[in-house]
């Protein structure tokens, strides 16, 4: 068997990639299994399909690891790969062997990103690397392609790619929306915001689009002390906010953008923990945090349908000995691909039901001796019922 080399030319280089999976068929044993290859008929070889930097936007420059701006990573391949859904095209009658690939970058390791990194340095070096770190976190779209020999490619510069990064404007909807804890400065409506930070794990909804968590958010902030309100602080230490520097991951963003300072914006740390919704279909479509589906940091955002049609999203807290949520939609998913259909479909995660898992009484027990929890959920047939192991957190009725 052909090994593959990932070769990612110069030494200092560390890159994020997506894998394209290719199945091969093998003949010859694995010793490993004490069995044939033959009779296991397929293996799985990873090949790169798109690297940290690649350009992906029509006009983008290069990758240039020695010299990099923040205006040519908003217009590269991000940074730390995570979450991965595929899009395919729809022709008449059948699936496209094209499609859009659409990818979470998490967060960014400054230490493998720069030389020489210092996150309390002053220079103008380093006041560049932080607004390459903001690039470089949040999602790509990208096209892809079946080859004729297998496997797919990578469409460079496709009109249909898209860069979305921490500075990306969106909208917050839903229950939360507006809400006092969510108006800034910047932002008096508590409607907008910009970007999405640490984006982990998600979700593909059955009508198309893309669910994005925002995971550890707590670790771009600092100086979450100086809230003076006694509840947001609360709130803010429950989350892992640090009274000066986050526990972990400091970057010192705050000497570019003031939002990151708490001091100064005691509201923007609660802007952010919350799924994402993106249609990588349309490049205009700004994209909509859900608050209906709570704050947490979130692990994924997986979603199916009731026997009625209702979407039912289950959601993960990366939070030790936090929970596990289930989000039962209010509304009935309209079928069809028209504009109508489509408007409905892009509210159904905004009116519902959130509930939070219930550990049995004997997990609960295997919780002391072992640190660990493992859920039982009943069917998501319905909304949750007296007695059922998903009891209500929340009741989600949109201001909108």
């Amino acid at each position: 068997m052909q090994k593959l080399r990932l070769d990612c030319g110069d030494e200092r280089l560390r890159r994020s990639v997506v894998i394209r999976v290719a199945d091969r068929a093998h003949r010859g044993h694995d010793a490993r299994l004490g069995k044939p290859l033959a009779e296991r008929k397929r293996c799985v070889l990873p090949e790169i399909l798109a690297k940290w930097g690649e350009p992906i936007l029509a006009g983008a420059p290069e990758f240039d690891f020695d010299n990099q701006t923040g205006e040519a990573q908003a217009q590269q391949f991000g940074y730390n790969c995570d979450y991965v859904a595929f899009f395919p095209f729809r022709e008449v009658g059948r699936y496209s062997e094209r499609g859009l690939l659409v990818v979470n970058h998490e967060y960014t390791n400054s230490e493998l990103m720069f030389p020489d990194f210092d996150p309390t340095g002053t220079s103008a070096d380093d006041l560049e690397r932080i607004q390459v770190e903001l690039m470089a976190h949040g999602m790509s779209v990208i096209e892809v392609r079946k080859r004729r020999s297998g496997g797919y490619q990578f469409v460079r510069k496709s009109d249909w790619n898209r860069r979305i990064t921490a500075t990306t404007p969106m909208e917050l909807t839903g229950p939360a929306a507006g809400h006092g804890w969510l108006q800034t400065e910047e932002d008096p409506t508590g409607r907008r915001v910009l970007g999405c930070l640490n984006n982990c794990a998600g979700g593909h909804t059955p009508w198309g689009t893309y669910l994005s968590g925002e995971e550890n958010f707590n670790q771009y902030f600092v100086n979450a002390g100086d809230v003076a309100d006694p509840a947001k602080w609360a709130s803010y230490e429950r989350y892992g906010f640090g009274e000066t520097l986050p526990e972990f991951g400091y970057r010192g963003w705050e000497r570019t953008q003031d939002r990151f300072d708490l001091a100064k914006e005691p509201n923007e740390g609660f802007r952010f923990g919350w799924v994402v919704e993106l249609d990588p279909f349309d490049g205009e479509f700004a994209p909509r945090k859900r608050t209906a589906l709570g704050r947490t940091k979130h692990e994924g955002a997986e979603t199916t349908l009731t026997g009625d049609g209702r979407p039912v999203c289950y959601l993960g807290d990366d939070e030790r000995f936090d929970y596990v949520y289930k989000f039962v939609s209010s509304e009935r998913m309209a079928s069809g691909v028209g504009r109508r259909a489509r408007r409905h479909n892009l509210t159904l995660l905004d009116h519902g039901t959130l509930c939070t898992s219930r550990a049995s009484t004997a997990t609960a027990r295997r919780r002391r001796s072992t640190a660990a929890v493992t859920c039982r959920a009943t069917a998501p047939s319905t909304a949750p019922a007296s007695g059922s192991r998903w009891p209500p957190a929340t009741r989600a009725t949109s201001r909108e």
